[in-house]
């Protein structure tokens, strides 16, 4: 029941989501898992996914988080993933946004599909959804 109290929380889900890729070449990304909690805006929303063998070189991308995203960036926005050969990647939930997701390695630069070709991930994401 909503309340008009600015300290009552009322707003708790938790369910799945779908994890696919966000880019042109349309993968299709195994899901081991994939689950959330929404605490009032703030989402928490992990996943186990497997990418396809791919060659593709789009920068990787993932659609399907369960809540759009709040139309700036700001401070928990993103997710430090490991996938299969230990290598770290910074994963950013993109701002104003049905629920995106891109991927740099931590010193900047753009992860291609190519590069998670193979790789089982699991991430963690920490945002703030619009509503």
């Amino acid at each position: 029941v909503a309340s008009t109290g600015a300290n009552v929380l009322d707003d708790y889900e938790e369910g799945t989501w779908t994890p696919a890729d966000g880019t042109a070449a349309a993968l299709a990304i195994t899901v081991n898992g994939a689950t959330y909690v929404k605490l009032g805006q703030m989402v928490f929303a992990g996943c186990d996914i497997t990418y396809p063998v791919t060659a593709d070189t789009s920068g990787a991308q993932l659609t399907g988080l369960p809540f759009a995203a709040q139309t700036a960036a700001g401070p928990g926005n993103g997710s430090i993933g490991y996938n299969t050969s230990a290598t770290a990647h910074l994963w950013r939930v993109l701002a104003n946004t049905t629920g995106a997701a891109a991927v740099t390695t931590t010193a900047g630069t753009a992860v291609t599909n190519a590069q998670l070709s193979a790789a089982t991930l699991a991430l963690m994401f920490t945002y703030r959804a619009a509503a």
